[in-house]
Parts: C-alpha cells; sequence; structure tokens
C-alpha cells in the first residue's frame, strides 16, 4: 500500500543567540564561544530541520561525549537514528525516554517512527504524545494526518484545526486541511482555505491530486486489495 509521508514541523533557528547563525559551521563557531549545552543541543535540532542527519549524529555524540548520556542528548540521537533509516536503535532510544522529561517528545518520536510500518500503533503513539503535551502542534499535525490515512477524517479534522491554530504561522496544518477537505469531498471549502492561508494556485492543484490518489488507497484497503 502506498502511502504519502508524515508532514513534519521543523524548528527553524537556534536559540539562545543574539543572531541566527548563517550556516551550521557559524553556529559551531557561536556554540564553542558560548560553551552551552544548550546552544549546542539547539545547533543539532537545527541541523535535523535542514536534513543534515549525519553531521546531527556527530555533534550529538560530541555533545554525550562532553555531557555524558543525558535524556536529552539520547532523545536528538533517536530522532538522528529515526532519519538515518536505524529503526530498532531508534525504537529502543525512544521506549528508554518513554517514562521520562522527554516521554511526549519520545512518544512523538516513535509515532513517526511506526507510521509507514503500523499505523494503528502510531496513532496510539502519537495519542500519547499530544496527551501529555496538549499545545504542541507538530504532534497534533502528525496524529491529524495518521488519522486522515486511516480514514477517521472527523478526528484528523479536529486534530488539524487545533494544528493550525496554534501554529499559524506554519503551512503544513494548512495542506494537510486542505488535502482533508477533498477527501471528504468538500472541494470548495478546500479552494477557499487555501486561497485564504496563501497557497498557489499550483499547490492546491497538487494537494488535490495527492487527495484522489489517497481515495484511490484507502478505497483498495476497503476492498481487501
Amino acid at each position: 500500500m502506498s502511502r504519502t509521508g508524515l508532514v513534519l514541523l521543523g524548528l527553524a533557528c537556534l536559540v539562545g543567540c543574539q543572531s541566527t547563525p548563517k550556516t551550521p559551521d557559524e553556529a559551531v563557531r557561536v556554540a564553542n564561544q558560548d560553551d552551552t549545552e544548550q546552544v549546542h543541543t539547539e545547533l543539532v535540532r537545527q541541523m535535523i530541520a535542514q536534513r543534515k542527519y549525519f553531521a546531527a549524529r556527530a555533534h550529538v555524540d560530541a555533545l554525550a561525549l562532553e555531557h555524558g548520556e543525558t535524556p536529552e542528548i539520547r532523545l536528538l540521537r533517536a530522532d538522528c537514528m529515526r532519519h538515518l533509516g536505524e529503526f530498532e536503535a531508534a525504537q529502543a532510544g525512544y521506549q528508554s525516554l518513554l517514562n521520562g522529561p522527554y516521554a511526549a517528545e519520545a512518544a512523538h518520536g516513535m509515532g513517526l517512527l511506526l507510521a509507514s510500518r503500523h499505523l494503528t500503533a502510531a496513532i496510539s503513539y502519537l495519542q500519547r504524545a499530544v496527551f501529555l503535551r496538549p499545545t504542541h502542534a507538530a504532534a497534533r499535525n502528525d496524529l491529524g494526518y495518521a488519522m486522515m490515512l486511516m480514514g477517521q477524517y472527523d478526528k484528523a479534522l479536529r486534530e488539524l484545526s487545533t494544528a493550525l491554530e496554534l501554529a499559524p504561522g506554519d503551512d503544513r496544518p494548512l495542506r494537510n486541511l486542505v488535502l482533508l477537505h477533498h477527501l471528504r469531498g468538500d472541494h470548495a471549502r478546500a479552494a477557499t482555505l487555501g486561497h485564504n492561508g496563501g497557497l498557489s494556485d499550483t499547490s492546491l492543484a497538487q494537494l488535490r491530486r495527492q487527495a484522489e490518489e489517497l481515495a484511490l488507497d484507502q478505497a483498495h484497503d476497503a476492498n481487501g486489495q
């Protein structure tokens, strides 16, 4: 069965600096000057958001050497391993954090890790992440998208609408809501929402085609094909 990947929210900038470094190398210099764990961990998050997973993993290892295997460092390592396709290692990392201070983030990571393999289990973990951090827009967006893939449209609408209001500057929940309205057959509402949100006609056309493909997948699943 073909399914589109979960749409993720990413961190856009470093925290704790007077100005945002323009390149990872510049950010490394800032981190070294400040010599703080917080700046360095935010650097890793920026690299993950930029899909520089190998570099992020190297910095995680450097953090561990300097500060030890803290829960935050273990979480960042699990995130890197998830993106690098190290499924079992990432799963073990997340599971070790499910009852600690990063339980919400670990549950979110587990949900994303399982989404392409066990969607029902993924939804359970994403629901746990939302329960633990109700205002986390990324978790709500990903939960809503997973529910949409499962055909749980009413539940998906609630989660995606909440995510959009929590993060009005991010267009991922907006795109997912447009996609959902197409799946529900409300094409006019999808177009209105997209235009009001600033999406181009090209983007709206792509989302409609994506909805048509997803509807075919769901119909095949329902027929046992």
